[in-house]
């Protein structure tokens, strides 16, 4: 009887698609008695020269921590130091049935002598259809919605969650450069109180989590979430354009770690022989990222694509985090060897 979980407790994650519409994400619109706590922007890009970058930014309410602008050096994914003149703490934020927008700072940044150090300005606006993000000469894109959004419900009387998640592709610049790339637009929902640091999802429960998109040389789109922690935060949906491709609630997942517990293959099982491949190089490590958080956190970029795929991909984008001290502790079994 000591294997159950207690009443109210979830066994298994809810998984679905949506229909993005700015209107049914407003932050004053509680979802399944949650309040929305984060709202994340995210993804990568690649310029004209073939140079890899990964962006990121969070919400929680009218504050945030800064732009985290990382780019390939060869032996890493750095920390650009342009992040660091990005706007953080207060913005204005504007919600109205056909956009919702972040931009502005309310407080400028002062040196030691108290002289105005400008930041770079961010001016982010999302339709049901569109996103244009722009970052002074930092960044600048601009796109379009890639098919349905993928949503996860972690049922629980105590710490539940719904994490909502859609994607554009998209074109711009950054750091003047022409880029072309993908940008995620992510909703947290759980009881008011918490950041996801400290929450159990991050804090206790999950092993490894992937978003990835490939752009395929026959024109399609495929991206999606793979998944997999304990007690029941496990799950898998990857979209097309039109559709869900597949989804799966309980996941396999086997990772490989190296001598520095970052993670160079992994694969998840979604079941049926629906497996899918992650290679991440040495030279694709988010360093200063994961340095950042705690927990034995590892976060990467890489490649990803179903076993037996034989399409070519021409565009990508995948980024995986791991807790690799979960990992070790749980036994979670290396990838094995493939033919």
């Amino acid at each position: 009887m000591n294997d159950f979980p207690s009443a109210g407790e979830y066994v298994e994650t809810v998984v679905g698609a949506y229909r993005p519409r700015v209107t049914e994400l407003r932050p004053w619109d509680d979802k399944l008695g949650m309040q929305q706590e984060s709202v994340y922007v995210y993804g990568g890009f690649v310029d004209e020269d073939g140079q890899q970058y990964a962006v990121e930014r969070k919400f929680i309410g009218p504050m945030t921590g800064g732009l985290w602008l990382m780019k390939a050096t060869g032996d890493e994914i750095a920390l650009d130091p342009g992040a660091f003149a990005t706007t953080r703490g207060e913005i204005k934020r504007e919600f109205t049935d056909e956009r919702a927008r972040w931009h502005g700072q309310l407080m400028s940044v002062t040196s030691a002598s108290g002289e105005v150090i400008p930041d770079a300005g961010l001016d982010l606006t999302i339709t049901d259809d569109d996103i244009r993000w722009t970052e002074g000469d930092l960044v600048d894109v601009r796109g379009t919605l890639v098919g349905p959004g993928a949503q996860f419900n972690l049922p629980s009387t105590a710490e539940p969650m719904l994490y909502l998640s859609h994607m554009y592709a998209v074109t711009g610049t950054v750091r003047g450069k022409k880029v072309e790339g993908f940008v995620w637009n992510d909703y947290c929902y759980w009881p008011h109180g918490r950041d996801w640091k400290e929450y159990r999802f991050f804090r206790e429960l999950q092993h490894g989590w992937l978003v990835f998109v490939n752009r395929y040389d026959d024109g399609s789109v495929e991206w999606g979430h793979l998944c997999h922690g304990r007690e029941g935060m496990r799950f898998g949906v990857v979209h097309d354009a039109d559709h869900v491709v597949t989804s799966s609630t309980d996941p396999t997942f086997h990772a490989t770690l190296d001598d520095e517990q970052y993670v160079p293959r992994a694969t998840f099982d979604l079941g049926d022989g629906d497996v899918w491949q992650w290679t991440g190089p040495a030279a694709s490590r988010l360093t200063a990222f994961s340095n950042a958080r705690p927990g034995g956190y590892r976060a990467q970029l890489g490649r990803v694509q179903r076993a037996g795929d034989t399409r070519r991909i021409v565009n990508e984008f995948s980024w995986l985090e791991c807790f690799a001290e979960r990992i070790v502790d749980d036994k979670i079994p290396p990838v094995e060897p493939r033919d």
